[in-house]
């Protein structure tokens, strides 16, 4: 039978047949690392959206309600 190991930090796993990480801090790990690149980028774009709201915010004459 063939072993299975940890994806993140290849140790070999024991338990149920379909484990794939040996602890729940290898499975966020893993899972962080994979999602960085798409966690950056909604960071930047969220970013660039805040500056805009500002920068409309500011350009946006007041209303006054009666």
């Amino acid at each position: 039978m063939e072993q299975k190991v940890c994806l993140h930090c290849n140790k070999e796993l024991i338990g149920r047949a379909d484990k794939k990480f040996c602890d729940k801090q290898c499975r966020n790990d893993y899972n962080n690392t994979q999602n960085v690149t798409t966690n950056n980028y909604i960071r930047k774009v969220n970013r660039i959206i805040k500056k805009n709201r500002n920068i409309l915010e500011e350009l946006t004459p007041k209303r006054q309600i009666h």
